[in-house]
């Protein structure tokens, strides 16, 4: 990764594993990241390592909600100030989580890894324009970078992925959890998710 200015912090042991992976499949595959760049997908690969960060928090700080992507846009469309850029923020970082470490389970079910590229590439491009001020010129660039750049990312994750099939499989398990409590209002799958720690936006019968 070649340097940039500014300082971004990675956080633990966690970050120090998926950097090592994260260099070595960059130099393998020709794709130059700032190092600004290379330590935002570090830091979203540590965060996401658990299971409830693919969930948006919700009002109540204890609890997190899975938003639809296209909602979180219709969202941040018309949030202002430090709300929007919170939505833009996690439609972008779990749109390239999800396209790259979740591609197998995507192509699957025949859904368009191009559609997480194009959400998340775009949620990457209206966050660096989102951001005032001189201070922030640093994560400006970071962002640009990260949605010119968002396709060859989720492939990386997506060989990180076969990399890290335990933590892809954790994280699948919420989802695919979430999935059927839609398809059956199962008060047992309720209780399961509540227990991630995750709510619903109309609510959950206890």
């Amino acid at each position: 990764m070649s340097g940039q200015g500014g300082s971004i912090v990675v956080n633990g042991s966690v970050a120090g594993y998926f950097k090592e992976q994260l260099d070595a499949l960059c130099a393998a595959r020709r794709v130059e990241l700032t190092d600004g760049a290379g330590f935002y997908v570090v830091n979203l690969l540590s965060d996401f390592a658990q299971a409830d960060r693919l969930f948006l928090p919700s009002e109540d700080a204890r609890t997190r909600d899975l938003v639809p992507l296209v909602e979180l846009m219709a969202r941040a469309a018309e949030a202002t100030g430090e709300e929007r850029v919170k939505l833009l923020r996690h439609l972008a970082d779990s749109s390239l989580y999800i396209g790259g470490f979740f591609q197998d389970a995507l192509e699957a079910r025949r859904v368009d890894v191009g559609y997480y590229v194009s959400m998340g590439g775009g949620a990457y491009t209206a966050l660096s324009g989102a951001l005032p001020g001189r201070e922030q010129q640093v994560q400006r660039d970071v962002f640009r970078e990260l949605a010119e750049k968002f396709a060859r990312l989720v492939e990386l994750l997506a060989e990180m992925a076969q990399l890290n099939a335990g933590l892809a499989q954790s994280a699948k398990h919420v989802l695919r959890t979430y999935e059927r409590w839609l398809e059956t209002g199962s008060a047992r799958l309720g209780s399961a998710l509540r227990r991630q720690g995750i709510i619903f936006a109309g609510g959950v019968e206890q």
